[in-house]
This record gives C-alpha cells, sequence and structure tokens, in this order.
C-alpha cells in the first residue's frame, strides 16, 4: 500500500513539474525562442528532448532549431 501511494505522489509530482513548463510540446520536445544572434535568432529553439519521446524516436536532438511544422515555415519576431 506504502508503495502505491508513493508511486501516486511521485507521479503528481513529475506532471506538476511539467505542467509549469508552458514551453513543452506534447511531441516530447520543451523550446524557447532565442536571443542569440548567432543561433537561430528569433526562432523556437529545442532546449530539451523527453526520452523515448516521439521527437526523440525522430532524430530531434537540443539546440535543434524550429524551421517549419508541417510544411508551414515559422517566422521570426522581427518580421
Amino acid at each position: 500500500m506504502k508503495r502505491a501511494i508513493l508511486s501516486v505522489l511521485l507521479l503528481f509530482a513529475f506532471l506538476t513539474g511539467f505542467a509549469q513548463n508552458r514551453n513543452i510540446c506534447r511531441l516530447g520536445i520543451t523550446y524557447d525562442i532565442s536571443q542569440s544572434d548567432h543561433w537561430g535568432k528569433n526562432k523556437p529553439v529545442i532546449t530539451s528532448v523527453i526520452p523515448y519521446s516521439p521527437a526523440e524516436l525522430a532524430g530531434v536532438k537540443t539546440n535543434d532549431i524550429i524551421i517549419a511544422i508541417d510544411d508551414r515555415y515559422f517566422v521570426g519576431r522581427d518580421r
């Protein structure tokens, strides 16, 4: 019984932590808009990939720049 309660509490803590990050995608990535002049200025850049997620299985890596999703190109904030 104690193991079940502990498991539920850990699951709740895990899910609450992800819910607080508004830049998480259900495909298994977190991202942020880059402010760097040298890497993806004003474009979304992958900050982490969740293990075993669809994004990881597709080969998405940390620091990848999102250029387009479903053939819809991302236009930066500067345009």
